[in-house]
């Protein structure tokens, strides 16, 4: 039988450090029970070995008060989030109800907070500041500081003294970091609409936060948010100490009332703190915490640029943005919309690759830029959206060109070869067709496909309407050279030629005769010959990165609302195949291109148009931020997407995008 002992610990008279080494070399192995005489959760390391050192010695912590700090730990960390129906429940039982502020009530489309730090620094920079490690040396300030709970002020005082910098350099700081801090937070709307909700119900409400920005500038975002009309506000760097130190109960104590209520996201700080305070508590999850169970955690821990910091925040911040997401199960996405479903998953890849583009364009010298239709009507929109945002005038708009693998291949049919290749890449199609479709014969053109003649024998077929062929294919080369000629495209320039995901069948027919030079540069290359042989560059190279798997996905909306061009007229015009979209159909393209547009014009802003040059590690980033696509459910039965067909217009097939993603 073990000897019966009890450790006093008073943390502030106590080494922590000394705790630590005990604990790590089991010198309290024969301790019944441990007494903090003060708190010691704010030494979150150490207080959660003593945890587990307790557990294994079933022994026990008690606070100066008497209360079992273990047992209410644990009872902390049974609970499950709460769901709207229990935070209604409990909100209706209690008279006093407290709302933590950051991550509850609102979220920040930043992934770490540190992040905001960044920003300003950018933003010093833009107004001639250059300040070395300016985030590192903002968090020493506060550091430097200890549990004194500074204000944004005294931070920003320390710094200047710390650094040898001026003190009339605190008040820009403060404005500064205040704005940026402004232009990151949202509200989680169903937790603003839960809060309006206990003052309607004539609960008295207050706010309790951890945070270095004093109530008179914090009211401010707040009223922005929807949030006004509480009670009281308990700020700890103006309380003078955290909810670790006590803050809740100081609330609680000031606060007349019978039965108190906190809600919150942390499970120490709004959850163990609350209880230490005799207060009732609901948790309810950050997007953070959401992310993670989701899935998400690898590109979290893979994000490493601020870019990827602010596109990861701004996914979160916004598909998670509610605690309550219906049928929530680990492991999977629930999105409320295509809208949402292209923000969340295809926005960030097509930045980056637009992003990519650009700085192709600015160190290719091209002379000008083809947006090949119809995949490069929307980079064409984003590409122009950064060139503006850049103030870049010399570099060129760039010009959407009309064209089609069909129209492209047409100008080129003028030998063996080529005739005997479109006939073994359409053996599907019915003879006629294949006449109409592939070599774009008129009906009074096309013979009688006559199975005594011919047999099994297309190539017999095909090869009595050559001249028909020959002469068509001239005709289309002619009214090609009619439509360029309309663009003022130069003999012996240098274009840059703009697609999506392409073998390279367009670009090879047009090169054969137009007298200028075309580089491709295509978001993804699928062809079998290399790249350099037919003169493109790719932002996603054949291999094995999801996007180039499952691509098709962004195939229903990486497009503009005309239908595919079939030929050009003898006036240099094009003309259209017929429309195969529904109403519906264009509107969610409309929608899907809206939401990539609207995340574009989102991070531009939080970045100040300062992008940090496309790398390889940024391409496979994105990749996996779209991969995430792989275990999402829009949730919106009447999602297009979940019942698209992908029209295919050159081998005249439809499929289901639930077949072509293998769902």
């Amino acid at each position: 039988m073990r000897q019966a002992g009890v450790t006093c610990v008073e943390a502030e008279e106590f080494n922590v450090h000394e705790l630590d080494s005990e604990l790590s070399d089991n010198s309290l192995k024969n301790v019944d029970a441990i007494v903090l005489m003060k708190q010691l959760i704010a030494h979150r390391d150490i207080f959660a070995k003593m945890l587990d050192h307790c557990q294994k010695n079933q022994a026990d912590i008690f606070d100066q008060s008497g209360r079992r700090l273990n047992i209410i730990c644990e009872e902390v960390n049974k609970r499950r989030f709460c769901t709207r129906e229990v935070l209604l429940e409990q909100i209706a039982d209690h008279d006093c109800i407290s709302f933590d502020i950051f991550d509850t009530l609102l979220t920040r489309k930043v992934l770490l907070p540190e992040d905001v730090f960044t920003l300003v620094d950018r933003k010093l920079r833009n107004q001639g500041i250059a300040i070395r490690k300016f985030k590192e040396k903002r968090i020493k300030a506060q550091e430097e500081l200890g549990l004194t709970n500074p204000t944004l002020e005294e931070i920003y005082v320390r710094f200047c003294k710390r650094y040898k910098m001026s003190e009339k350099y605190v008040d820009l700081f403060i404005t500064t970091e205040l704005a940026i801090e402004d232009s990151v937070l949202i509200p989680r709307q169903e937790m603003i609409e839960l809060y309006h909700f206990c003052i309607e119900s004539g609960k008295k409400v207050s706010l309790v936060s951890d945070m270095y920005i004093p109530s008179k500038l914090l009211n401010t975002i707040l009223k922005k948010n929807g949030i006004e009309n509480y009670s009281s506000i308990y700020v700890s760097c103006e309380k003078k100490q955290l909810k670790l130190q006590g803050l809740l109960q100081l609330y609680r104590e000031e606060t007349e009332g019978t039965k108190y209520l906190h809600i919150g996201d942390h499970i120490i700080h709004d959850g163990i703190c609350a209880a230490l305070a005799d207060i009732d508590y609901c948790l309810v999850p950050s997007g953070d915490k959401m992310a993670r169970r989701a899935g998400y955690g690898g590109c979290i821990e893979r994000a490493c640029s601020l870019e990827e910091h602010i596109m990861l925040g701004m996914v979160i911040a916004r598909i998670f943005n509610s605690p309550f997401l219906e049928n929530e199960q680990e492991g999977k996405i629930y999105i409320d919309s295509d809208y949402d479903y292209s923000y969340a998953f295809c926005a960030p890849l097509i930045i980056q690759y637009v992003k990519w583009l650009y700085e192709q364009i600015a160190y290719g010298e091209f002379d000008d830029i083809l947006f090949a239709s119809r995949d490069g009507y929307l980079i064409q929109r984003l590409y122009n959206i950064l060139r503006d945002k850049m103030d870049n005038p010399l570099l060129p708009q760039g010009i959407y060109f009309y064209t089609s693998r069909k129209a492209a291949v047409m100008t080129g049919i003028n030998n063996e070869a080529y005739i005997n290749m479109l006939i073994d890449l359409s053996l599907q199609m019915p003879p006629q067709k294949m006449m109409r479709e592939r070599f774009g014969l008129e009906a009074r053109d096309i013979l009688t496909f006559d199975t005594e003649k011919y047999g099994d024998s297309i190539h017999r077929y095909v090869w009595d309407h050559v001249n028909a062929i020959f002469a068509r294919a001239e005709a289309a080369k002619r009214n090609y050279f009619k439509y360029m000629g309309t663009l003022s495209l130069r003999i012996g320039a240098k274009y840059a030629f703009v697609d999506f995901v392409s073998s390279g069948t367009s670009q090879k027919s047009l090169v054969r005769i137009v007298p200028f030079e075309m580089v491709g540069l295509y978001v993804g290359w699928n062809g079998s010959e290399s790249k350099e042989s037919v003169g493109v560059q790719a932002f996603f190279d054949q291999g094995d990165s999801f996007f180039m798997n499952y691509y098709k996905i962004m195939e229903t909306f990486m497009t503009s609302y005309e239908p595919s061009v079939s030929h050009f007229d003898e006036r240099g015009c094009p003309v259209f195949s017929y429309q195969d979209r529904s109403r519906k159909e264009l509107e969610y393209v409309a929608s899907m291109q809206r939401a990539i547009e609207d995340f574009f014009c989102e991070l531009l802003e939080l970045l100040e148009y300062s992008f940090a040059e496309t790398s390889a590690a940024a391409c496979e980033f994105v990749d996996n931020m779209f991969s995430m696509c792989d275990i999402a459910i829009v949730t919106d039965q009447d999602s297009v997407l979940n019942h698209l067909r992908l029209m295919d217009d050159w081998r005249k097939k439809s499929n289901k995008i639930s077949q072509i993603i293998g769902r």
